[in-house]
């Protein structure tokens, strides 16, 4: 191949010159195959994305590939990503399929029915090893994890700023298993929320302005520093802990979010 690139960049300028200088040299460069792939499609986000990542060479991302993984879970995340919860509440796009990447944690707390670790060698585990699971175990982990998203979906509004940090995400989605197992889903509401957004933002300028103020709640600058390590277990187990302690509910025992 090599040879060829060399014989042709001393021998031609123009495709016209092969036939003229070598027969045999024009066979061996028409034989070259060169694969070439159609993609059809009218979603405008898709076409500019491969655009701009074709040019930049930019590398799959941990969701892109795991979506590439295939099995049931896989088409199990596809079929979720048009619920209601993702098309209406995320005030996200599933560009780079940042949806299917929120919905394999979802899928992985809801599976566990515990709190446990998010990060990407997990879930990647997790996606592929479900290949192995019955039909049944299929359909019942839809059902739970549909059961905890109608609920995410009746709390939030459109487009839900509360969900901008999706890191949030899979610690609501906690909340309301944990709730929706005691039956008192009914405690949660977004303007409840809301003020705890509220509240935790004015502990933060009031830490920030005086740190020995007795009044400062030191759980919810906590609850702000965790945000750098979102995927941990523990990182997700202490959010919930303080969002049960401000809704005056019981913490959950032994990182168990579905009690019996």
């Amino acid at each position: 191949m090599k040879d060829l690139v060399q014989d042709i960049s001393t021998c031609a300028n123009h495709y016209k010159d092969f036939s003229k200088i070598s027969l045999k040299l024009k066979a061996r460069f028409e034989s070259l195959p060169l694969p070439v792939y159609v993609v059809k499609t009218s979603d405008t986000d898709l076409i500019e994305e491969m655009f701009s990542r074709l040019n930049e060479a930019s590398p799959l991302n941990a969701a892109e590939k795991r979506n590439a993984f295939g099995g049931p879970l896989t088409d199990l995340i596809h079929e979720l990503a048009d619920h209601r919860f993702c098309k209406e509440i995320l005030p996200f796009a599933n560009k780079r399929y940042k949806h299917y990447d929120v919905l394999s944690k979802l899928l992985l707390l809801a599976d566990r029915g515990r709190v446990v670790d998010t990060k990407r060698i997990h879930l990647d585990k997790f996606v592929k090893t479900f290949e192995s699971h019955a039909l049944d175990s299929v359909n019942s982990l839809r059902s739970r994890t549909v059961a905890v998203l109608d609920g995410m979906a009746d709390v939030f509004q459109k487009n839900e700023k509360l969900l901008k940090l999706v890191t949030m995400v899979p610690i609501y989605f906690a909340l309301v298993m944990v709730l929706q197992s005691r039956n008192r889903l009914y405690k949660l509401n977004r303007d409840l929320l809301c003020r705890f957004e509220e509240e935790k933002r004015k502990n933060r300028e009031l830490a920030q302005n005086d740190e020995e103020s007795a009044e400062i709640n030191y759980d919810w600058l906590e609850f702000d520093r965790l945000t750098q390590s979102p995927n941990d277990s523990s990182s997700i187990e202490f959010k919930l802990s303080v969002l049960l302690d401000y809704l005056k509910e019981a913490p959950i025992s032994n990182k168990v979010l579905q009690e019996v």
